[in-house]
């Protein structure tokens, strides 16, 4: 048995009877069967789901004005490959197009206010519920460093859900956060 996008595909012994048959001739490693059908049976067979969002050399600043409070990330500069998802700049989301397992994951390298402690996640649906498996906490330093972080996890989305990121600041308010380089990409299992 093979696995192909999914799907089950039990050729193995058709080949084996087919590479047997005397009426077969081969070309460069190709069979041709002139009188024998290989006969593959398929279970299922879905199209891959996949799609990304990115940012590159960004400098746009985020402010998180309210300590403890969630902002989304609004910075995407990028859409990366895709299949099957409907992704946005404007919006910035990807909107996942029917029900099913996903893995998601993110990576990011960002600078902010010093001396802070700041926490990335990813929710859905413009911030209604947190996906509390795909979210990363990082304390900065006071001398300007950058922090990298990444995070993934599993999880089972409906149609029509949006993935978006988000940040905030756990150590005080009126800090800004500037995610330099960031990835966040949604396939479907």
């Amino acid at each position: 048995m093979a696995l192909i996008n999914s799907s089950v595909v039990d050729i193995a012994a058709d080949v084996a009877l087919a590479t047997s048959k005397p009426n077969i001739k081969g070309n460069d490693d190709k069979l041709l069967a002139n009188d024998v059908a290989l006969d593959a049976r398929i279970v299922t067979l879905e199209a891959k789901i996949y799609g990304e969002l990115f940012a590159i050399a960004n400098g746009t600043a985020n402010a998180l004005t309210t300590q403890n409070t969630w902002y989304k990330y609004v910075s995407w500069t990028n859409v990366g490959a895709t299949a099957g998802t409907t992704i946005s700049l404007d919006t910035d989301d990807i909107i996942c197009p029917t029900a099913g397992v996903y893995r998601i994951s993110f990576n990011a390298s960002f600078n902010g206010s010093l001396s802070e402690t700041f926490e990335l996640a990813v929710f859905k649906n413009e911030g209604a519920t947190e996906l509390t498996n795909i979210h990363i906490e990082r304390a900065l330093g006071t001398g300007g460093d950058i922090g990298a972080v990444a995070a993934s996890g599993i999880v089972t989305l409906t149609a029509n859900d949006k993935i978006e990121l988000w940040v905030r600041c756990l150590s005080g308010a009126s800090k800004s956060i500037t995610i330099k380089d960031a990835n966040m990409n949604l396939v479907k299992l």
